[in-house]
């Protein structure tokens, strides 16, 4: 079988955020398929998923590009990547916060979201209830009346190697935490990505400053030219 499928759209390659949201974004030169599924998690448009695990699972490299230029500009594999970085960020405004939710509820809640094909973007413990965060709109689709939906706060998402384990990344991410603490309802870690719930409208200043530390990440892709 084939060892590279490449996918040629009308963008260079994958972006490490919203251009139109973060005007430096930048395309990135390589990413791992995990990396590539957390960020197709957090609603990047950028491949579909299933053909993500497919590649995954069978060792096949997938190269994104220009259709008009012919150009691969990101490449994602399978191959360790050793930087520790960074890689991208992610925003997503007035999301469905189902809120107040007891742990039985909240569990029973949770099958029915994977009964009707939807996935989480954040689900934590507040005090002592439980919350659930889906895309925006994407409540209307549960039999949930009883919930309460919250659809003030915005989800800032970071994703990359390096976001927890490198300790001048995850000091400068604490040191931006502290900066919007007030803002902050909720937060969320893993080895590879940190969510944060936020309110007030002040998840695209956070993302600008996240951001910032992308392009300050080695070796993690190559700065758009101005538009």
């Amino acid at each position: 079988g084939a060892d590279r499928v490449e996918f040629m759209k009308d963008v260079d390659g994958i972006h490490s955020a919203d251009p139109k949201l973060i005007p430096t974004a930048k395309i990135i030169d390589k990413l791992s398929f995990e990396e590539a599924l957390e960020m197709m998690g957090c609603g990047a448009k950028i491949l579909q998923a299933p053909a993500v695990e497919m590649a995954a699972e069978h060792g096949v490299t997938l190269a994104v590009g220009n259709s008009k230029t012919g150009v691969a500009g990101t490449i994602v594999t399978d191959k360790p990547l050793v930087r520790q970085t960074l890689t991208s960020v992610h925003v997503t405004e007035q999301v469905d916060c189902l809120t107040d939710l007891q742990p039985d509820a909240f569990y029973r809640l949770l099958d029915t979201i994977r009964d009707c094909g939807l996935s989480p973007l954040m689900s934590f413990h507040h005090e002592n209830t439980c919350a659930v965060t889906l895309r925006p709109g994407e409540a209307r689709y549960l039999s949930a009346n009883s919930c309460e939906v919250d659809r003030s706060l915005d989800l800032v998402t970071l994703i990359g190697p390096g976001v927890t384990s490198n300790n001048d990344m995850a000091r400068a991410i604490r040191a931006l935490y502290t900066e919007f603490k007030s803002s902050i309802v909720a937060m969320t870690a893993t080895s590879t990505r940190i969510s944060l719930l936020m309110k007030d409208r002040h998840a695209k200043s956070f993302a600008e400053k996240a951001h910032e530390l992308c392009l300050r990440s080695p070796k993690t892709g190559r700065t758009l030219p101005p538009t």
